[in-house]
């Protein structure tokens, strides 16, 4: 075998393996991000429990120091303008999560509130009637940040005044769905925390709600969650339960980690290749010449 030079292949493999590369560092740079991200939400977290208009407060200011704090609130439910976020599940079990605005007390001002999870089966607005209650609520809730669209991700539909009443949506995007409500809600949203459906007589303490954190989150698989047959049985629930409060954490920073040695190694294959394609068997007119 002899290695022949390829200005064509050279410049490929290198202008391919410098793109796979540049991947590779962007991931390290969004891993690096994120690990901080989750820090500073889980020092968020770690904070007192506060109220509304300090979360607004920290909004207007930027950054995420309102995010994942915890969070005080009474008020009253708008149930005649609930919707719900679809693809959800709850312990493998398909459905949605009731997502209904509340209507702060002693204020004219309103936040968007995910109530928690209910069945695939009662997730239709005939059959939510029935757990909308009580009307006026008082508990901690999550300070979560809106969703926004992905790129090139799937768009719910367009919602306004003068449009069909969109009920059922991929995501919580609170601007996207305050184009449907008479008022607009706080910019942000809030997940009941769950601690064991015991009432809310005291404030729990952060320990707690990370233990509890770890027990109900929901799954992540929003966008392209297919349940099985099986998952397709009706499960009993107690309806006192429903909907169940659920909340979240971030995606863990590992997801980057790993895509960072994906890219490295792809560069590495490309560039083995590139150096296979120029070797070749010595021509024959090379072998005849020395003859």
């Amino acid at each position: 075998m002899k290695f022949y030079f390829s200005k064509k292949i050279t410049i490929t493999g290198l202008i391919l393996s410098a793109f796979m590369l540049r991947a590779s560092y962007w991931q390290w740079e969004r891993f690096d991000w994120k690990n901080d991200y989750i820090q500073k939400l889980e020092t968020n977290l770690a904070k007192s429990v506060t109220n509304i208009e300090e979360i607004s407060n920290l909004y207007s200011q930027g950054g995420e120091a309102f995010i994942h704090r915890r969070v005080e609130v009474s008020g009253e439910y708008d149930f005649n303008n609930e919707m719900v976020v679809r693809n959800r599940q709850y312990k493998e079990d398909p459905g949605v999560f009731v997502i209904t605005p509340l209507k702060l007390k002693d204020s004219n001002k309103y936040v968007l509130v995910n109530r928690g999870f209910l069945p695939l089966k009662k997730s239709k607005q005939k059959d939510r009637i029935v757990y909308q209650r009580p009307k006026e609520v008082h508990f901690v809730g999550l300070v979560k940040e809106t969703n926004m669209p992905k790129f090139l991700g799937p768009y719910d539909d367009l919602a306004g005044i003068e449009k069909p009443w969109v009920d059922s949506w991929i995501r919580v995007d609170v601007e996207g769905i305050s184009k449907q409500l008479p008022y607009k809600p706080l910019p942000f949203f809030l997940e009941i925390m769950n601690l064991g459906g015991a009432e809310l007589s005291t404030i729990p303490t952060s320990t707690e709600v990370k233990n509890t954190m770890l027990e109900t989150r929901a799954g992540r698989e929003e966008l392209f969650f297919l349940p099985g047959k099986d998952q397709f049985q009706e499960k009993i629930y107690n309806q006192d339960e429903l909907p169940i409060p659920v909340f979240d954490t971030v995606i863990p920073a590992g997801r980057h980690f790993g895509y960072i040695f994906e890219w490295g190694i792809m560069a590495a294959a490309t560039i083995f290749i590139c150096l296979l394609l120029q070797l070749r068997k010595p021509r024959r007119e090379n072998i005849i010449s020395r003859m």
